[in-house]
């Protein structure tokens, strides 16, 4: 070959390898735009509230009632404020509860402060005060063996 020609099939080839690095940088260096969408669920999770059997209370006494949580979603979950409803089947009872004038009283509790991980069972986050007044003026027996329920809810 002479020199010339060895001369133009080397730029000729330098040429192609140039080229083709050019197509592959244009390849890779490109613009675009886009959308997409993405939501929030309207709830992170439920606790379940529940607590162990309650010994019978007696007016005059009062027993803490360990409130336990179990969180079988995916979050950590936290509740700040614990309200429990006593009621019970015993009709008499129930219609003193109803009045106010039972002695049976519950305060809420605060759990603020309790992070209930998530797939957890049976956390302890606070406990309730179960409070049963003795009352000098309000006859109390129609509670006598009454069975009590004692129903959790975060308001």
């Amino acid at each position: 070959m002479r020199k010339t020609t060895k001369l133009a099939a080397a730029v000729g080839a330098s040429a192609l390898v140039i080229g083709s690095a050019g197509v592959a940088y244009a390849f890779w260096t490109t613009t675009g735009s886009g959308t997409g969408s993405a939501g929030v669920a309207a709830s992170n999770g439920t606790l379940a509230l529940h607590a162990d059997a309650v010994p019978n209370i007696t007016p005059g006494t009062t027993y803490n009632v360990p409130i336990k949580a179990d969180n079988l979603g995916t979050t950590d979950l936290r509740v700040n404020t614990v309200h429990t409803v006593i009621t019970t089947t015993t009709t008499a009872c129930q219609s003193l509860i109803t009045a106010g004038t039972s002695g049976l009283s519950v305060a809420d509790v605060d759990t603020s402060v309790t992070n209930v991980a998530h797939a957890t069972n049976t956390v302890v986050i606070g406990a309730a005060s179960l409070v049963y007044a003795n009352s000098p003026t309000i006859d109390q027996t129609p509670c006598q063996n009454a069975p009590l329920v004692l129903t959790f809810s975060t308001p």
